[in-house]
């Protein structure tokens, strides 16, 4: 599929597979590529709901008030107004998300770097002042990553 993008942003590069602007912002789908200890964290969308996949690799999932470990096809929903978040404990690992709505999909695209569609995760900090732009998308942060 010609004219993906992808950006690097907190220790991921995150791969846009669906933009919101394909389906008039009712959903997006991306692709999250994660170094170990990569990851979200917790946080909770006030507008949206997520579906993750993990295509590869072990991620550690928080929300709800539980963790859970998840390996290649697993998959779980996180609902919105839920606080999560995720870690990557393998060397690598990799998941998709799909957005809905999926205007939120954008943001990486908007505080991340540019990446090369073939890399991995990387080790690069979360942009700063993370807070007020998640914040200005109607996310909340509400702790740190899942252990």
């Amino acid at each position: 599929m010609s004219g993906r993008r992808a950006v690097r942003v907190g220790g991921s590069t995150v791969v846009e597979l669906v933009a919101a602007a394909a389906t008039d912002g009712r959903v997006s789908v991306q692709e999250h590529r994660l170094a170990r200890g990569a990851g979200a964290p917790a946080h909770a969308h006030t507008l949206e709901d997520q579906v993750v996949y993990v295509l590869e690799g072990e991620v550690a999932l928080a929300g709800g008030g539980a963790e859970r470990l998840l390996e290649a096809g697993d998959c779980a929903l996180l609902r919105r107004s839920v606080p999560h978040s995720w870690t990557a404990l393998s060397a690598t690992a990799c998941m998709l998300v799909v957005i809905v709505p999926g205007a939120f999909g954008d943001f990486w695209f908007d505080v991340g770097e540019p990446a090369d569609l073939a890399e991995g995760g990387g080790s690069d900090p979360l942009p700063p002042g993370l807070p007020a732009l998640l914040a200005e998308r109607g996310v909340v942060l509400t702790g740190p990553a899942a252990p």
